[in-house]
């Protein structure tokens, strides 16, 4: 811990495990954390002065990202214990003590727990359509049906991330990204570009890039310098200052490319 300006820093842990997720207690007297120490992540709480450390959790799951109630009675978290392999966390409760869990959700690949001012709900981002993104979402704190916040079809948002409640709890902050591709076949005969679209993107204009297509979702994208005299294509590491203009024309079934 530090204060605000950066001055009279305090370290809190010292153990060659990884620890992370810190989460003030509303009291501030507590902090939450997640740890590997233990060999696998694990909650567990300390003073605010790094002492009286305690393990709330003893499960061989991943226990991680705390978050405490507003009343600093319980502790929402994310977890993969019962889950099948390689889907993620679910959202689950205890008390700040570590007992009485209780799981919220079976959404897959859940994080970013918010409980809302009042304790009423908490706020979340998973999976729930299982197209590989996030979207966001609450759920009653005390259990019961979750309710997406559907950013997607007003916003065009392919992922989304739960961020925090108002104050007066009416309203969520949320970041979320669009993803678009436009796929296509580029020609170069001598010094002339032809571009032939093979995904239907509707109009725009961009630059030639060139995409390892065997990368999911992030590819390792290069532009291609085409700067006369050059007669071929040339895949640069990272961006070329002489990237080639682009354009196409089309109609956009799903929305804006």
């Amino acid at each position: 811990s530090m204060a605000i300006d950066g001055t009279s820093a305090l370290r809190l842990t010292n153990d060659a495990a990884e620890d992370s997720d810190p989460a003030w207690s509303p009291d501030g007297t507590r902090i939450a954390f997640s740890s590997m120490r233990s060999g696998n992540a694990e909650i567990y709480v300390m003073h605010a002065d790094g002492t009286g450390l305690t393990r709330l959790t003893t499960d061989g799951a991943q226990d991680v990202e705390p978050a405490w109630s507003p009343d600093g009675t319980r502790i929402a978290f994310i977890s993969d214990r019962g889950a099948p392999a390689n889907t993620g966390g679910r959202l689950w409760v205890m008390d700040a003590s570590g007992e009485n869990l209780s799981q919220l959700s079976s959404m897959r690949d859940a994080g970013d727990p918010a409980w809302s001012p009042d304790g009423a709900k908490i706020g979340f981002d998973a999976d729930i359509d299982l197209d590989g993104w996030s979207d966001t979402m609450w759920v009653p704190a005390a259990g019961g049906a979750v309710t997406v916040v559907d950013l997607g079809n007003s916003y065009w948002m392919t992922e989304q991330w739960f961020g925090s409640w108002s104050p007066d709890g009416r309203y969520i902050f949320a970041t979320g990204v669009y993803y678009g591709w436009v796929g296509g076949v580029v020609t170069l005969v001598g010094h002339t570009l032809t571009y032939k679209p093979t995904d239907n993107w509707g109009s725009g204009t961009g630059t030639v890039r060139f995409a390892d297509t065997t990368t999911d979702r992030d590819p390792d994208c290069q532009a291609a310098d085409l700067t006369p005299p050059v007669t071929a294509a040339q895949p640069l590491p990272a961006v070329s200052s002489a990237a080639i203009a682009l354009s196409w024309s089309g109609s956009a079934p799903d929305g804006p490319a």
